[in-house]
């Protein structure tokens, strides 16, 4: 395991990205499809697809493998000796590892996520690595961590468990 004190690039699991951009794709790809057959349809009596259906399609495609690129090369987690720095694309987000009160280690393993929880109560959920490094490094790296009970007696509203609890 590499020092807490140097820099660390992690990447995200390619696969889970992949499969969030591909899944967002098929659902657009859908929705255009019936909105397009419903508007031939009702304007012209006729079912079937126009030419600029197939030029929007062709586009949507073009677009969704432009981010599949983009997306491999440009989302990353940045572990400093400071904190925690997500890039998304162009955008950078700092987490500060004394700002990080809980991470929840059983969920994290679980959903291939990792759960973050911070003094405000806010919370940052990131995509994992394929060997759960940047889990490992987090918990390596904050040490003002609190234990499950002491966080859920601090936050009592926050729910921690994946299943869903009846209400009586």
């Amino acid at each position: 395991m590499k020092s807490a004190n140097k820099n660390l690039k992690i990447y995200p699991s390619f696969k889970n990205m992949f499969l969030t951009i591909l899944s967002a794709y098929v659902v657009i790809v859908l929705a255009c499809i019936l909105i397009s057959l419903l508007t031939n349809y009702l304007q012209n009596g006729v079912v079937g697809f126009s030419t600029l259906d197939y030029i929007l399609i062709g586009i949507l495609t073009a677009i969704t493998i432009f981010f599949i690129f983009f997306t491999k090369y440009r989302a990353y987690y940045l572990l400093t000796p400071n904190g925690l720095v997500v890039q998304k694309y162009t955008k950078k987000v700092f987490y500060p590892y004394k700002d990080v009160v809980y991470i929840d280690d059983i969920r994290s393993r679980k959903e291939k996520k990792v759960y973050l929880y911070f003094v405000k109560g806010s919370e940052a959920i990131l995509s994992s690595d394929k060997q759960n490094q940047l889990l490992s490094q987090m918990l390596l790296r904050c040490e003002n961590t609190l234990t499950r009970v002491d966080f859920l007696k601090k936050f009592p509203n926050k729910n921690l468990s994946d299943k869903k609890v009846r209400k009586r």
